[in-house]
């Protein structure tokens, strides 16, 4: 929460001039990567090795938006918010 102009910044906001958007696009590009390294780690050979990188993305974004609907719902307690991610995540991840 103490950052959520930066996440809103870097998932909702899509303007910008060539630099800021190349950016934007090594931030998500490194996002799913560091998450596709989380998955194979947990799941090792149960997963097929082509469905790493869109579960990756999937989860990815799925917790991004999750985090900006956080955002504009401050009423909303912490904790809900993590069980819902640990809910939908923990299959994926084994």
């Amino acid at each position: 929460r103490a950052n959520s102009h930066a996440w809103a910044m870097l998932f909702r906001d899509n303007s910008g001039d060539d630099e800021i958007q190349a950016s934007r696009l090594r931030v998500s590009l490194s996002a799913r990567e560091v998450m596709a390294a989380f998955i194979t780690a947990r799941v090792g050979d149960r997963m097929p090795a082509p469905q790493v990188e869109p579960t990756a993305e999937l989860l990815t974004s799925g917790l991004a938006g999750l985090a900006l609907w956080w955002i504009d719902r401050p009423e909303v307690p912490k904790a809900v918010v993590l069980d819902v991610a640990t809910r939908m995540s923990a299959p994926a991840v084994g």
